[in-house]
């Protein structure tokens, strides 16, 4: 029975209901059919720019949803750092939020900035020297997250290098094609939804 949120509650339950057949229409797309019937991916870079975007968005609907109902997941109640883990944390969030500004700037400038794209490189490798002697943390969930912080640098750094191209004049320029932008809106959305999700995990991030 509904409490007095039901118009809340009918947007949301709606939106469950909904996704699942949505996901299931979508993916109709990318796949294709052998001649002995075996159903494999299609390689295709527009599929394979359209399953990354569904991966994507999957995720980020699970999160929405964790964060929309405070008692979605009994696991997902914020963490509070440990006194003795404090110092080391800040390390890691530090880091990200120097990762976080300059990431964002870059996917959304108007030209690559080659610059900031250095930097962050640099300093996830400079990253990796710091942290490679640094004992683990007490909290488990504290571990798991700053493991996640060193890592998702790498990945976008990765995924960006899909995302460029040189001009003949030795310039670099976002790709134009539906399946780049596609790529580069995907990122860009889980940037934010990573950083929301890291002030949500932590009660005192």
């Amino acid at each position: 029975r509904l409490s007095s949120n039901r118009g809340f509650y009918c947007t949301e339950t709606a939106r469950i209901q909904s996704f699942p057949k949505k996901l299931l229409q979508d993916v109709i797309g990318m796949t294709e059919t052998s001649d002995d019937n075996i159903v494999t991916w299609k390689k295709t870079s527009a599929a394979l720019s359209s399953r990354r975007a569904l991966n994507a968005q999957l995720h980020e609907q699970n999160r929405e949803l964790s964060r929309r109902f405070m008692n979605w997941r009994t696991d997902n109640k914020p963490v509070t750092i440990p006194e003795e883990d404090k110092v080391g944390f800040k390390i890691y969030k530090d880091y990200w939020r120097d990762f976080y500004s300059k990431a964002s700037k870059f996917i959304n400038s108007r030209s690559p900035n080659m610059t900031l794209l250095g930097e962050i490189r640099n300093a996830s490798e400079s990253f990796d020297t710091k942290t490679i002697a640094m004992a683990q943390f007490t909290n488990p969930t504290v571990n798991r997250e700053t493991r996640w912080i060193k890592s998702f640098p790498k990945k976008l750094l990765e995924d960006v290098a899909g995302l460029t191209e040189t001009t003949a004049t030795d310039g670099v320029i976002w790709k134009r094609t539906s399946a780049a932008m596609n790529n580069r809106r995907a990122l860009n959305s889980q940037l934010h939804e990573e950083n929301s999700e890291l002030a949500t995990r932590f009660s005192n991030w």
